[in-house]
């Protein structure tokens, strides 16, 4: 089983930022913190967890067998963890559409 992360803070010009590894495994970042425990702090309360809920959506789903309904939510899942939550409201709702049809 591999090691867990836990983000690793780096120095920005303008302050800290964090850097970890997505789901999909791409090297990931989020920066705008004022301080290092604050950069860590949001790994730990936001990216963390949004990571494992797109492990446990992405281990129960069989990829043959996929409802539009299952790919959006493991998809908007997977995004949450890199935008602003005005750009998964917009998906949400452009998305709509296509589920009640």
């Amino acid at each position: 089983m591999p090691a867990e992360q836990r983000g690793q803070a780096y120095r920005t010009g303008s302050g800290w930022g964090v850097r970890y590894y997505a789901a999909d495994g791409a090297r990931r970042r989020a920066g705008g913190f004022a301080t290092r425990s604050l950069a860590l702090a949001h790994y730990r309360d936001v990216i963390r967890p949004a990571l494992a809920r797109t492990r446990r959506v992405g281990a129960e789903l069989d990829p043959r067998r996929l409802t539009l309904a299952q790919l959006v939510v493991a998809y908007l899942d997977a995004h949450a963890t890199r935008v602003e939550p005005q750009t998964i409201r917009t998906l949400r709702e452009c998305l709509k559409r296509a589920l009640e049809a």
